[in-house]
């Protein structure tokens, strides 16, 4: 009896010191996961920082309005600075430079995700002005993503707009209301 105890308790020391060895391993892995999160986060927020700025530069008839761009890795708050690092604050953009801003931001999220998501946009040139419209026919319709697809009203993608864009569509639907249905 004495021997299968003594047996026992080896075994049972062994099962413990495997155990104890094996959280160790957890534990060391979690430190390197988190190091390792941290060093791709700081990386993937530079490369998204990078990205916003040069959309935002693509679609923006202000080439120097935002110069560079912090993202927090925390709390994932953006602050746009200017020339000078002088710190813009969104509220002093027009609100076709918001719109921009939110383009921009999208662009370089899909871009710096490397996925191949569509954009959808509801009327995406309410607030824009003409250079501003003629950017995103040119820069961001044919170029932010694989698919985008544009929910319009009929001022806003005219016959002449939708010439510009009829190589870059794949399909187009005209809604129309009708009152009695």
């Amino acid at each position: 009896d004495l021997a299968r105890d003594s047996q026992r308790a080896w075994k049972e020391l062994a099962q413990a010191a495997g155990l104890e060895l094996q959280v160790e391993r957890a534990a060391k892995t979690q430190v390197i996961l988190d190091q390792y999160l941290e060093r791709i986060t700081t990386r993937k927020m530079s490369e998204l920082q990078d990205q916003f700025v040069k959309y935002f530069k693509v679609l923006a008839r202000k080439q120097h309005l935002v110069q560079s761009v912090y993202i927090d890795p925390q709390t994932f708050q953006v602050t746009l600075f200017g020339e000078n690092q002088v710190v813009i604050p969104k509220v002093d953009l027009s609100a076709g430079e918001k719109q921009l801003y939110a383009m921009a931001l999208l662009w370089a999220l899909r871009t710096v995700s490397g996925r191949t998501l569509p954009i959808i946009m509801d009327t995406p040139m309410g607030r824009l002005d003409t250079d501003h419209r003629q950017s995103l026919l040119e820069n961001f319709f044919p170029g932010a993503a694989h698919q985008v697809i544009i929910l319009s009203t009929d001022t806003e993608i005219d016959t002449i707009t939708f010439g510009h864009l009829r190589d870059e569509i794949s399909h187009a639907y005209r809604l129309e209301f009708n009152e009695d249905k």
